[in-house]
């Protein structure tokens, strides 16, 4: 079993770090490693009511990890999300 982190979000790069901290944090990231980051980007329509919490990563957070990263001397990250082809009828 992996363990996880819970952590209330009270001050953003504060509370991302706990909450790695606390999941085992990225000692084991070394510098010179490729870091791939999957956010949960969202495409929202009119006319639905949007979810306060829990639905996409927003970008202070992955502001955050990317600094985190950084401060860490990982130089090497991707960052990528898919967006599904019949959203935008291509």
């Amino acid at each position: 079993m992996h363990p996880v982190g819970l952590v209330k979000y009270t001050t953003p790069y504060e509370s991302l770090k706990r909450a790695i901290d606390l999941a085992g944090g990225i000692k084991e990231i070394s510098g010179n490693s490729k870091v791939f980051i999957k956010p949960n980007f969202v495409v929202w329509f009119d006319g639905i009511p949007f979810p306060k919490y829990g639905v996409l990563t927003t970008a202070r957070m992955i502001e955050d990890l990317v600094i985190l990263l950084n401060d860490h001397g990982v130089t090497g990250l991707i960052l990528f999300d898919t967006i599904r082809k019949d959203v935008f009828g291509s």
